[in-house]
Formats: structure tokens, C-alpha cells, sequence
């Protein structure tokens, strides 16, 4: 009960300070009660929750926790909950559980509105995308391998993803490693007889890699996971700043059909706020390039309520970004992690009831434009508690994004951060790389040794 009490706390109260709550469970008369009483500063409140039965399932007992303390909190706090009591990072898997139950979509409608409190418009993205999740089985026959890049130009202010700049020397030696561990990871899958379905670079900023790097890299990964054409493969060009025709025709060469080019706001006053060293311009400039380049799938990403930014600001962005017809879009609600700059300097965040609203109007738009919801997540104290969308045109959706959140096929994460996750029969295991580059490095025996988890994959197969 503590944990599922303790996730509505957080999403009222993200810094929980000066937040009491005590939940009470009870059995009478053929029901259990909880009853939990909140208190914050000079505001208190409490609810009693019921349901039928003195024997519920795991299920049901935690949303009853849920439940009276959403009530018992919800007048004391400003913050809206549009997921209502849905708190899990990913909001699909629960549709698509209760459909494999048996239920219908109205009912798992009826559920979602009237046992976990979700708002109609977030009910309608939930449904959408777990539609669309579940064309994709579960096959532990499948693999995708996520290869990490931790060096970017410069850091977000709202960011404290574990990457930097690194010097030369670093990124080489961090290349010839990482190379070692793909050499190895690529004769695992052979061993195991896995189908390699998606590669993806991601980071940090894998352009940020000099051209004689970023060439070595994607020929050791074309030569060692003995990459098939037409499989997917995608390259973040993350920052604009990054994206040069040199760069640019290394990864087609190599077999990269997948870039993400994000701009994050078409304003140039935001993006030096938030510390990008690129311009609105070199964005469009970079879009340009990859289309000359032959890129026929392209990414983008926007965020919505980024420091100074109001709804017309936003929309402005949107509109910029929707007339280049990127094949996908993704919509990432600002998200100001703990160690980030931005979070330090206290600097005032955008009123909520603006980003509910860029979030509708992109919905509005992006869906008007023929591109659908296809993946989702959540992270926890996300401005006005929403959700990052992952928009696409149809036959354009990544797989490897789809995959994270599903399960549906093997994740095998190599680099300075990466989790694997393996589909073992009952459950899925992770396996933990070193998070920063130089404990990478410095104990890449390691690295190595946990590569030997992966063969846990071959039970039952």
C-alpha cells in the first residue's frame, strides 16, 4: 500500500515536501475500506474508498489505495491529474492488458473513466496507441540493439542526462571500445540465432562524433551486427549544429534510413535559455540537407512549456515544423530533471493549463495532417502531469520506439548507460551498463562480462 500511496503524492506534490499521508485498509461487513488522511501545512483531507470482497486481487487493492488518496489529496493541490489514478510511465500497456483479458474497448473505456479517473481526451490517446502497440507480438526470436553516444556540444538547461562534450582523446577510445562491445554483442545474436529487427544510435548526440569517427562507428556496426538492407536504422542528428552533407552521407552509406533532427522551438531567445547552440535557422538548414541527402524518414521534436514560451509561441513552432512534413513528430512535455541547470536556478515554469493546451492543439493538428499516436510514456513530475506522444504518418512508425514501450522483442543497450532488457519466459531482466563514459572505459572487462547475461534469453525459447 506505501507505494501506491506514496505515486499520488507525487503527483500532486512533486517535491513531497511537508506532505503527510496515512492510509488505512480495513475489512467489514463483506468490503474493504481504505481510508487515507492527508496533510500538508495547515490543509488537511481525508476519503474512504470501498469495494466489494475482503480477498482482491493485487490489482484491485492498489486501486483502491489509489483512489482514496487521489480524493483525499486532489482539492489540496493545484496540479491537475489527467491520467486520474494511471501513474505507470506507460499508460497503453494497461489497455492492452485488459483487452487480452477479454474486454472489450468500451469497457476498457468504461474502466479507464470510471476506475482510474482518466480524463476523455487522454482515454482516447491510451486506446489509440495501445491499437496500434498491439500489432506488434511479443517474440523473443527478436532483437533490437540501442547503441549509446553520452557526448553532446552542450547540456539543456532542463537536462541532466549523463553525456558531455568530451575531448577527442575520450570519444576515440570510447569508440574503440564501444566497437568491441558491438563485435561481441554481434556474435551473441548469431549465437542465439536471433533476428536482428532495428538498430538505433541514440545519446547524447551521435553527430556530435567527428566525421572519421562517426565513419569508423556505423562500418563496425554494418560489418559486426552484419546489418541487412532495408532493416531499420536509425541515427540521432539530434542538434542541428551537428548535421553537415559530410556527416550526413557516412550514415546513408552505412545504411542509416532513420534520422531525428530536433529543434525543440523554433525560437531562437528560447534556445539560448535553454542552452541549444543552434538556430531556428540551421534547423530548417539541417532538414534541407537530409532530404538532399536522400532521407525519406525524418524526425523531429518539439516540447511544449519550455521556459518563456506562451501557447502562441508554441503553435508558431508547430506549424514551422508540420509545413516540412516530417515523417514523424515527438512531443516531449517539459520534463526538468533534478540536477538540471534549470531546476537549480529556480526559474519560473510555464503556467500548466497553457501546456494541456499545446498538447491538444498538436493532437488537432498533427491527426488533422493524417499522422497518428503510435507510442507514448509518461515520467514522473512532467509539467501539468502529462505525456510525451510519438506521432507518425502511416509506415513510418519506428519499431525500436515501439518495442521500449512493449516488450514485444529483445533490447540489447550497449554503451556508457545502456539497459538491455531480456524477454525471459516469466518476466523481463535487465542488464546495467556503467552510466558515465569514463567508468565505461575504465571497467569495459566488465562491460564485456555482463554481455554473457544476454545468453540468460536462451531459456525456452
Amino acid at each position: 500500500m506505501d507505494y501506491e500511496a506514496e505515486q499520488i503524492v507525487l503527483l500532486f506534490f512533486p517535491e513531497h515536501h511537508n506532505v503527510t499521508l496515512k492510509s488505512t485498509l480495513s475489512v467489514s461487513g463483506g468490503k474493504t475500506y481504505v481510508t487515507s488522511e492527508a496533510d500538508i501545512l495547515t490543509k488537511k483531507g481525508k476519503h474512504t474508498e470501498s469495494m466489494d470482497g475482503t480477498d482482491l486481487s493485487k490489482r484491485d487493492l492498489g486501486n483502491l489505495v489509489k483512489r482514496s488518496a487521489y480524493f483525499a489529496l486532489s482539492p489540496l493541490s493545484p496540479l491537475p491529474a489527467p491520467w486520474g489514478i494511471l501513474t505507470g510511465v506507460r499508460p497503453a500497456k494497461l489497455v492492452r492488458i485488459l483487452m487480452e483479458e477479454g474486454k472489450t474497448e468500451a469497457e476498457v473505456r468504461q474502466i479507464l473513466r470510471d476506475v482510474y479517473l482518466a480524463d476523455e481526451d487522454k482515454i482516447n490517446l491510451a486506446v489509440s496507441v495501445a491499437l496500434e502497440e498491439g500489432r506488434h507480438p511479443r517474440n523473443r526470436k527478436n532483437v533490437c540493439v540501442y547503441i549509446g553516444i553520452p557526448f553532446c556540444p552542450s547540456r539543456c538547461s532542463y537536462c541532466s542526462f549523463i553525456s558531455g562534450t568530451g575531448a577527442v582523446a575520450t570519444q576515440e577510445e570510447y569508440v574503440r571500445l564501444l566497437l568491441l562491445e558491438i563485435k561481441r554483442t554481434g556474435e551473441i545474436i548469431r549465437e542465439l540465432g536471433l533476428s536482428l529487427k532495428a538498430v538505433y544510435i541514440g545519446g547524447g548526440t551521435p553527430t556530435s562524433l567527428s566525421v572519421s569517427l562517426l565513419e569508423k562507428l556505423h562500418s563496425g556496426i554494418c560489418d559486426f551486427l552484419q546489418v541487412q538492407e532495408n532493416m531499420e536504422f536509425t541515427t540521432e542528428a539530434g542538434r542541428p549544429d551537428t548535421v553537415t552533407p559530410e556527416k550526413l552521407q557516412i550514415l546513408k552509406q552505412y545504411g542509416t534510413n532513420r534520422i531525428s533532427i530536433n529543434p525543440q522551438t523554433m525560437h531562437d531567445e528560447t534556445l539560448r535559455r535553454i542552452g541549444r547552440r543552434h538556430t531556428a535557422q540551421q534547423f530548417l538548414d539541417a532538414f534541407s540537407m537530409a532530404r538532399e541527402a536522400g532521407f525519406d524518414n525524418i524526425n523531429t521534436d518539439l516540447i511544449a512549456g519550455l521556459p518563456g514560451e506562451d501557447f502562441s509561441m508554441y503553435c508558431h513552432s508547430l506549424e514551422t515544423i508540420l509545413s516540412l512534413s516530417p515523417e514523424s513528430l515527438t512531443l516531449h512535455t517539459l520534463y526538468i530533471k533534478r540536477a538540471s541547470a534549470l531546476r537549480q536556478s529556480g526559474e519560473p515554469v510555464i503556467q500548466v493549463p497553457e501546456v494541456a493546451d499545446m498538447l491538444a492543439c498538436t493532437y488537432r493538428s498533427v491527426t488533422e495532417k493524417g499522422y497518428l499516436p503510435y507510442y507514448m510514456y509518461r515520467q514522473k513530475a512532467t509539467v501539468g502531469n502529462l505525456e510525451n506522444v510519438g506521432y507518425a504518418k502511416p509506415g513510418t512508425e519506428s519499431f525500436y520506439n515501439t518495442v521500449t514501450m512493449t516488450d514485444c522483442a529483445h533490447i540489447f543497450a550497449l554503451g556508457a548507460g545502456g539497459v538491455s532488457r531480456l524477454l525471459l519466459p516469466d518476466k523481463v531482466e535487465r542488464v546495467f551498463n556503467f552510466k558515465h563514459d569514463d567508468g565505461y572505459t575504465h571497467d569495459f572487462d566488465e562491460v564485456l562480462r555482463r554481455k554473457e547475461q544476454f545468453y540468460k534469453i536462451n531459456q525456452l525459447m
